[in-house]
């Protein structure tokens, strides 16, 4: 039996504002993970719980940030905003063995309207980027019937190393194949953060979007 962490149990008996009508984006859960190994498991766990909800309802409203990501790394922090009730993810049972396991914890629920210092911004699953890592390269040479597959293969490869983002390290829930999501990010200009703010957004089943659709959503900034 996976039981819930208290931190988490006293936020449902509170009520926390877990449930709310239908709207922007209102609701920001703060997870945090003890090691950056974890990060994986965690964002796997939450792409799983994504998936339900476009199988289920044809579209994903939770959108995944990142409050502490630099050049490097994406943080120890996540954050999941939707306009739904969050009480579904909160008590999805693969999110809660990782915190039952003390590889998470539950950092705070939060209203977006409520909350001052919040600022938009878009975080986006970079492809191609992705799609140069050695081993997917390699096997897309090795798989190709292409006079230059060994030329693209190292020019792919060779964005791949000038051009790193922050990156999460996974491993495919269906194939258990490993590959990474490279993490990309962009400001909202004050126009883009008003439309944030007025629009119900919808995301990829891993919680981002793409360059071609950047979706601003709401970071709360950490002190």
């Amino acid at each position: 039996m996976v039981y819930m962490p208290k931190n988490l149990y006293f936020a449902f008996n509170r009520g926390c504002g877990i449930n709310t009508s239908e709207g922007t984006l209102k609701k920001l859960v703060h997870l945090k993970v003890k090691h950056v190994s974890s990060m994986g498991p965690l964002i796997q766990a939450l792409h799983q719980f994504f998936a339900q909800s476009m199988k289920e309802h044809g579209k994903n409203n939770y959108g995944l940030s990142f409050p502490e990501i630099d050049d490097k790394s994406t943080g120890s922090l996540v954050g999941v905003v939707s306009p739904d009730s969050v009480e579904g993810l909160l008590s999805f049972a693969p999110l809660i063995k990782l915190m039952s396991s003390a590889k998470v914890s539950f950092e705070g629920l939060h209203d977006v309207s409520d909350a001052s210092h919040i600022r938009y911004v878009a975080f986006i699953r970079d492809r191609k980027l992705e799609r140069g890592a050695p081993p997917q390269a390699m096997a897309r040479m090795l798989s190709s019937t292409s006079a230059t597959k060994e030329m693209r293969a190292k020019a792919t490869m060779s964005r791949y190393f000038e051009q790193t983002l922050p990156q999460i390290n996974m491993v495919s829930h269906s194939s258990k194949r490993n590959f990474t999501l490279n993490i990309s990010r962009q400001e909202a200009t004050p126009e883009q953060a008003e439309q944030a703010r007025m629009n119900v957004s919808t995301f990829n089943s891993y919680g981002l979007s793409s360059y071609s659709n950047p979706v601003f959503i709401p970071v709360l900034e950490v002190k």
